[in-house]
């Protein structure tokens, strides 16, 4: 199992928050100034209704730093494309009857992702940071953000624990976004190869990119490298974190972090 967290923010002008959200999981990752990620937590096996699970969370020191801005994204798999705004579409799209309803257009792209938010999740966001004290974005969003004028048809893969969220993207737009659950590599293979299907993806030309908890050494990517030609973990000279970090910590690890404080508008 991956060690996800470390923190190197003592006397660190702690300068932005990023919060991701799951179903049982809440994580955090604060940046300095210069966009250096100094300090990260998890908190997985959460349930948000109960206040005694929550309890570590409400507590936490770090959460009760004044941050120049505390972005939070939404990691799900109910979520829903279409390419009108209307509020009534979510009476059509299963999952979401108790969640308070979000819509996000994604950059670059004339498509909406339909979502929700826990209500109790929502009422610890306000807890922690106030009514107005932080922004909610899909992961979706993030991604369109992110790769935003990428005229390649691509796939990204993001796994983390046993879920693979899976986006697909095709003449500069959304093509598929799911999160499916797994239990071994072999899932994760069929899944990925039946999107690029699905999508018209070329395993022998178009290019798959990896972030998250994987690496070039393991089982996993061996897999999926005897299938697709091009394929990458996610690099970029932005992901920086502090230099004391173990070389064990690898940027590509905490992609949805970074690219929340970078694409988080």
């Amino acid at each position: 199992m991956y060690q996800r967290d470390f923190d190197y923010s003592n006397d660190i002008i702690a300068h932005k928050l990023s919060v991701v959200l799951m179903a049982d999981s809440f994580f955090y990752s604060v940046f300095d100034v210069d966009g250096l990620l100094i300090c990260h937590k998890s908190y997985t096996g959460i349930r948000f209704s109960d206040a005694s699970s929550i309890s570590p969370i409400v507590s936490d020191p770090a959460l009760k730093h004044r941050y120049a801005m505390v972005s939070v994204v939404i990691m799900s798999g109910d979520m829903h494309q279409a390419d009108t705004y209307d509020m009534a579409l979510f009476d059509t799209m299963p999952g979401l009857e108790l969640d308070i309803h979000k819509i996000d257009k994604l950059p670059g792209q004339s498509i909406y992702n339909y979502y929700g938010i826990n209500p109790h999740q929502q009422h610890l966001l306000v807890h922690l940071f106030g009514d107005n004290g932080f922004t909610v974005y899909s992961f979706p969003f993030l991604l369109a953000a992110y790769f935003v004028g990428l005229s390649q048809p691509m796939i990204h893969i993001n796994p983390n624990e046993n879920t693979i969220f899976i986006y697909v993207q095709k003449d500069d737009k959304l093509h598929l976004y799911n999160a499916i659950d797994f239990k071994n590599g072999n899932d994760v293979l069929y899944f990925v190869m039946a999107a690029a299907k699905f999508a018209g993806i070329d395993p022998n030309g178009d290019t798959l990119y990896i972030s998250g908890w994987l690496e070039t050494n393991s089982t996993l990517y061996t897999q999926l490298d005897g299938y697709f030609q091009n394929i990458r973990l996610v690099q970029d000279v932005s992901f920086r974190l502090h230099p004391s970090a173990a070389t064990s910590f690898k940027p590509h690890y905490y992609f949805v972090h970074f690219i929340n404080i970078l694409c988080g508008l």
